[in-house]
């Protein structure tokens, strides 16, 4: 899921229309969400196990290779 924290919701609406996305987006103009994932600026990435926890926080960029890794690690070994 993305968070819009820092923007119009016009200018959110235009970014997604031109950069699309495969997954669900929503705004916290509040950072009523973000705050408590320990949000400090853009960007920053959460990722969220499946039993609802923080398995981990990228501040910065954070690439492909590092997401992969992460939930390759949360997923049932086979």
């Amino acid at each position: 899921m993305g968070i819009f924290v820092e923007d119009t919701e016009t200018n959110a609406r235009e970014f997604l229309r031109t950069h699309p996305v495969s997954f669900l987006n929503g705004y916290d103009w509040k950072l009523v969400l973000a705050r408590p994932l320990g949000f400090r600026g853009m960007p920053y990435t959460v990722v969220i196990s499946q039993q609802g926890e923080v398995a981990r926080r990228f501040f910065g960029p954070v690439t492909e290779t590092d997401l992969v890794t992460t939930i390759d690690g949360l997923l049932p070994q086979r």
